[in-house]
């Protein structure tokens, strides 16, 4: 029978037709199956409430049976302010819990590559966004920075931004990255952004249903190619009451705000927050690139409700139908769902009509051996909203893999108007296994939104893997890497608790997934190993190197005469693909020319003994395969250097000739004229030169061989070779900037000879590839780790070509997260009324932001110790009062009862004195930061009478350890009072005392004149308080601290330094003031200075002070009092001006650019754009590199805005190209100078032609 297909002319009209017609049904049946194939899911990243941050961590919490719902954390907002049990009550949440998130406020801004500024404007969805789909991407074993110019789609579900819609947001507080950082449209667009995507991103609005539907389209874009890969998910985050309020009003939610899904008491939805993502690839496009494949999407579809009875209310008869097109699309029958992850939020309206839904589509003709089982997670974590169908998603995903359905939660009692019987189903209450009859597991998922948007999805299991088996090598190699020494640190640490949970683990998949799943950082560690116990016991005992790497190092390929001699490789080397065709391809070429082939004459010792003169041949092969296997690795040289056969090998690798045509010199070299049988060979003389692509070494002069040179036939010709000129080669290559060096052979005679030439570092730069006595592939890896380690990228592709391994869910990247929020103590949230409030601490305020804030107006005549307390005239906050106000904030948020012997004052701050002027009365706001239970951070703020949302002062700040709610603290330390007086034996009256500290500049009142008698000698000083008649405070009973008393304890320590001294010290901070009791009687006060310059013109000086009483115990303790000098001169000029002690500099005007000599003015420059930059980047100028390109710190956007502040503070005209490219500070700052120079030239001429006119018009 012939198989010769027919010619289509001989046949009939008919038959043409029929073949037309299969060929159309074929192209057809493509596309059906294009259109309708199976998505695969190979990653999976979240943040979901309950400390859930990776999928691991979300099962163990879902399979625990784990309620996550809490009261709304303090850091979001006050709660007292905005809760109300009563649901009528206008502006009050009646539900006062939720599923939330820790640390949202947190973000590792530098990884991703904003500044400070643009981090604190960047709503924290979008930050989640971008961490989580960096893990997801980790999580599936895809390299990130592979990514770019892919065409990888972005599709986000979100729906609200409440960052932006906080109240305490003022429009002064706009600035160029507030439109960018909060628009929706912009979480997806950043996304493809940062990591170089080119295919679709698309941020998806349909409420609750918002993120089914972006993995719907997500699924879409797939199938129809205008994606390979995409990244599709949700977020949410609740930032500020309003939403919460307004779903009050609608009586949507559980007043203890949990989805009791399904239950008789279902009162409400309880609200969750969170983030999940996916990556998604079509089946065949995951298969070809050997992803893990968690689970299978097989068809999804999305409707609307249309007009049902009311706008938010569900249509039972939208449901049934996109159930029903779901099925339909993915091509799966309703009797093969065996599981049911539901919409279910736990509303008594819902909830019946989903169930009864269910039923009419997937609950007929069920055996009760098969029954629909049916669940929601948010009985677990609450409703995500815009993220809750990807919730659903993940769950459903975790299920499968572990063929287990987790426990539905909140139970008890069925709602009456749900029947399951009817329809053949069940609600998991405990963990169920997930069994089924012969066939994989089906689960369908829904999610609708509150407006009508409905959502289905069908998802698959994945289908059992076929096992690979491999020869696989002995020895393997593990690279690790971060953005930071510590982040690394937590990556070894990671995976050791991975290897240590994991221990039957392929090292090879490991090893795999780790080099060629993850971005490469500059921070790197690499280690060998031939087990996963060898590589659990390095990465205890690994050394991690204090500095980032330079990874543009440059390496030098190094080719010997004689560098073999062991030839015996390892057939883990001969494996390797490339090194085999390598060597197959030299084979073939010398066939003629050799009786054995390469591979017999490398398995027999003996034979190169008898045979020595076709050595040369064998090693030219050798080194020309082991060239090729480090080049197919991702190893670029920079240059190529070889001495006799090593020569024509680099020349070669150059691309100086052809591999042929290399060996024929070599044989031609060896005189080698004769083939196999005996009988004469001619060998030709004519080859082909080339222009070399790498450079080459030119022996003689160890510079680059000339290209002149280089294509001249006689050169290569010429049997006798010059030996390398080690002296000029090594100082001319140090010079070019080579680093490493790379011998390639197993004896180390080139390093030997180059070693006098070169330091002991670079020696140890100088890499055999192959030492002798040991095992080959072992050793390529340790020198492969060593270039890693280096800086030089590996190509990974290259490195697994030809190898097949799985990849794993390794531990993702450890984030540095640092807090960028709003600085919300410059806002003005509405006042509410407080009464009993403190006379100091005045109103609370109203906000929903997470900081507690006061308010206060305070002037002199409220402040009687203040007014006495004066600084070259002007009256100045003594210390204790701000420690007053921190005490009166605790006693307000930690307890009624509240006592300063139960806190601990550190790390008090005073940056900028609080000063009264003119009898100014000034606001004053107190803002407490809660870190936990125990501790929170407060700040002191304030602001004049003419007020400007802009215009805050930190006047003092510093935080409060809560000691303990039930026991306090008691001293039982004492002091010395003889001890101490017999040791400061001058003694001085507190007229004289006073009367020095009024010649310094500081006039004190009868208020602060409270030391009636004083001790001293340099160093150290000893005071007696005198018992006050009358402290002019009002509600006195409301204060916590003696204030007078202690504000005299520390005005001895002026008394420590020399009594002539001109200067006056203010306190700027101290490390520690603990209050363990009221005095009685009689209050002693001593201070004692650290160092030793006692003259009291020191800029700074430290001391202790402590307080105690006749008895000598201790009642209160300040250690490490830090005071900085002020002159008599300063204050007094300070009381002409604006009355600040705190010097706010400038940062450089036109005129002061003017009287700057010339020589100075390029500094000058530099210092004011490195503080224009630090100001616009909100980054400390030490974290900025002068000889950085600006275009690595600086945007778009931030460019225009550096423009404007130069322009208007130099007057000069600055091109806007001047920030982008290869500019750095130095260069602009010539630029700079060049164009200050130059329009004072102008200037100058232009006065000088005016003079000239005017003198003509006088004559």
């Amino acid at each position: 029978m012939s198989n010769t297909a027919p010619n289509v002319e001989e046949l009939s009209p008919l038959q043409r037709s029929v073949l037309v017609i299969k060929e159309m049904k074929e192209k057809l049946e493509q596309i059906e199956n294009k259109q309708t194939e199976p998505i695969a899911i190979v990653g999976m990243g979240c943040r979901f409430p309950g400390g859930a941050n990776s999928p691991e961590s979300f099962w163990k919490l879902l399979r625990d049976g784990v309620d996550v719902i809490g009261e709304i954390p303090r850091q979001r907002w006050d709660i007292n302010a905005y809760y109300d049990p009563n649901p009528e009550t206008a502006n009050k949440m009646y539900c006062k819990y939720g599923g939330f998130l820790d640390e949202i406020d947190k973000f590792d801004a530098e990884f991703f590559g904003l500044t400070p500024r643009e981090a604190t404007s960047l709503d924290p969805q979008q930050r989640l966004l971008l961490e989580v789909s960096w893990e997801t991407l980790e999580n599936a074993g895809i390299a990130p920075d592979k990514l770019n110019e892919s065409k990888t789609g972005v599709f986000v579900g979100i729906s609200l931004n409440e960052y932006a819609q906080q109240a305490a947001l003022g429009a002064t507080d706009i600035d160029v990255y507030t439109a960018t950082g909060n628009a929706l449209s912009v979480a997806a667009g950043r996304l493809s952004y940062f990591l170089g995507l080119q295919g679709p991103a698309l941020a998806v609005d349909t409420a609750c249903s918002s993120s089914l539907v972006a993995v719907h389209l997500a699924c879409q874009s797939l199938r129809t190619g205008e994606c390979r890969q995409a990244l599709a998910g949700g977020v949410y985050l609740m930032v500020s009451p309003q939403t919460t309020i307004a779903m009050s009003k609608l009586r949507a939610l559980s007043v203890d705000g949990r989805c009791k899904t399904f239950d008789a008491k279902a009162d409400g939805y309880g609200r969750g927050e969170g983030c999940g993502i996916v990556a998604l690839k079509r089946m065949s496009d995951a298969i070809a690139d050997g992803d893990n494949i968690l689970a299978l999407i097989r068809g999804s579809a999305v409707n609307q409700d249309g007009r049902s009875s009311g706008l938010t209310v569900p249509n039972a008869q939208a449901q049934q139908a996109v159930i029903r097109e779901a099925l339909v699309n993915a091509k799966v029958e309703p009797t093969q769902i065996s599981y049911v992850e539901a919409h279910g939020t736990g509303t008594s309206l819902g909830d019946p009509i989903e169930v009864k839904s269910l039923g009419k589509v997937l609950g007929k003709n069920r055996s009760s051996e098969q029954p629909l089982m049916i669940g929601s997670v948010k009985t677990n974590i609450g409703h995500l909203e815009a993220a809750a169908g990807i919730a659903s998603l993940i769950k459903v995903v975790l299920a499968m893999q572990h063929k287990e359905i987790p426990p539905h939660l909140h139970l008890n009692e069925l709602n009456p108007h749900i029947s399951l019987q009817d329809m053949v189903a069940t609600i998991p209450t405990k963990p169920t296994a997930w069994v089924v009859d012969g066939q994989q597991r089906l689960a369908s998922i829904s999610s609708f939104g509150f407006s009508g948007t409905n959502a289905h999805m069908i998802l698959q299991e994945t289908p059992v893997p076929i096992e690979k088996k491999l020869h696989e090598p002995s020895f393997h190699l593990l690279t690790l890497s971060a953005n930071n020494k510590n982040s690394l640190e937590k990556i070894l640490q990671k995976y050791s608790q991975f290897l240590d949970e994991y221990p039957r683990a392929s090292l090879a998949d490991i090893c795999f997934t780790a080099n060629s799943g993850r971005k490469h950082f500059n921070y790197r560690l690499a280690l060998v190993a031939d087990s996963v116990e060898s590589l659990y016991q390095k990465l205890q005992t690994a050394d991690i190197k204090e500095s980032k790497l330079n990874l543009n190092t440059k390496i030098l390929l190094v080719f010997t005469d004689d560098g073999f001699q062991n030839l015996n490789i390892g057939r883990q080397v001969l494996n390797q693909p490339i090194f085999r065709q390598a060597l197959d391809r030299c084979n073939e070429i010398l066939e003629p020319y050799l009786e054995k082939s390469l591979l017999e004459i490398l398995d027999d010792d003996k034979y190169l003994v008898i045979h020595h003169n076709i050595k040369p041949l064998i090693l030219f092969s050798l080194e020309y395969a082991f060239a090729q296997l480090w080049l197919s690795w991702g190893i670029e040289p920079v240059a190529v250097m070889g001495e006799g056969v090593g020569e024509y090998v680099a020349a070669c690798i150059a691309g100086v000739f052809s591999l042929e045509n290399g060996l024929k010199l070599i044989i031609q070299r060896e005189q080698l004229t004769q083939d196999k049988n005996g009988n004469d060979k001619i060998i030709t003389t004519e080859i082909k030169l080339y222009q070399a692509n790498i450079n080459l070494i030119d022996n003689n002069t160890g510079k680059f061989l000339e290209t002149e040179t280089v294509t001249k036939a006689d050169y290569w010709h010429n049997p006798v070779r010059e030996p390398i000129n080690f002296e000029t080669s090594c100082s001319f290559l140090k010079k070019e900037g080579c680093e490493l060096f790379l011998e390639i052979g197993n004896n180390p005679i080139l390093r030997e000879q180059a070693q006098q030439y070169l330091s002991a570092d670079d020696i140890d730069n100088w890499l055999i590839a192959l030492p002798d006595n040991q095992e080959y592939w072992q050793v390529l890896l340790q020198n492969l780790a060593i270039l890693y380690e280096k800086g030089i990228e590996i190509d990974w592709d290259g490195f697994y070509q030809g190898k097949s391994y799985n990849r794993l869910q390794l531990p993702t990247y450890p984030f540095e997260r640092q807090r960028y929020w709003i600085d919300t103590a410059k806002y003005q949230p509405r006042k509410i009324a407080n009464q009993q409030s403190h006379p100091l601490l005045g109103e609370k305020l109203s906000s929903p932001l997470a900081q507690i804030q006061f308010e206060s107006l305070l002037n002199i005549d409220t402040l009687p110790l203040v007014k006495d307390h004066c600084l070259g005239g002007i009256p100045v906050m003594n210390l204790v009062v701000y420690l007053e106000i921190a005490f009166a904030g605790a006693a307000t948020i930690f307890d009624s009862k509240f006592d300063p012997k139960k806190f601990i004052l550190t790390d008090v701050i005073v940056p900028t004195a609080l000063t009264f002027p003119d009898k100014e009365t000034r606001t004053v706001q107190l803002i407490f930061n809660s870190e936990d239970s125990q501790t929170s951070y407060f700040q002191i703020f304030s602001q004049g009478e003419e007020k400007n949302q802009n215009d805050w002062t930190l006047n003092a700040g510093g935080k409060l350890n809560l000691i303990s709610t039930e026991t306090f603290p008691s001293s039982s330390e004492t002091v010395s009072l003889r001890d101490i007086q017999a040791r400061c034996n001058e003694e001085i009256s507190s007229v004289e005392f006073y009367q020095m500290m009024a010649e310094r500049g500081a006039t004190l009142g009868s208020k602060c004149q409270m030391l009636e008698q004083i001790w001293r000698r340099d160093g150290e000083a000893l005071g007696k308080v005198k018992y006050p008649k009358e402290t002019g405070l009002k509600e006195e009973s409301l204060y916590h601290l003696p204030l007078g008393e202690i504000d005299a304890c520390l005005q001895i320590l002026s008394a420590t330094g020399s009594l002539d001294s001109a200067y006056s010290y203010l306190i700027v901070g101290f490390e520690k003031f603990q209050f363990y009791d009221n005095y009685n009687e009689q209050l002693w006060c001593h201070a004692r200075l650290k160092g030793k310059n006692f003259a009291g013109d020191a800029q700074t000086i430290i001391g202790n002070v402590c307080l105690f009483d006749a008895t000598g115990l201790v009642l209160a303790k300040f250690t490490n009092v830090k005071l900085k000098r002020v002159s008599y001169e300063s204050l007094q000029l300070n009381s002409q001006t604006n009355g600040k002690l705190q010097h706010q500099p400038n940062l450089l005007s036109r005129e002061e650019l003017i009287a700057t000599p010339v020589p100075k003015q390029q500094e000058i420059l530099e210092n004011y754009l490195l503080q224009c930059l630090s100001k616009s980047l909100q980054l400390s100028p030490e974290k900025i590199k002068v000889q950085q390109f600006l275009s690595n710190y600086l945007d778009s956007l931030m460019s225009f805005e550096l423009k404007s502040r130069i322009e208007a503070d130099l007057q000069l005209q600055v091109p806007i190209e001047r920030f982008f490219g290869d500019t750095n500070i130095t260069q602009l700052a010539e630029f700079l100078l060049e164009q200050f120079t130059l329009s004072n030239l102008i200037s100058e001429a232009n006065s000088t032609n005016q003079s000239e006119d005017m003198e003509e018009i006088i004559l």
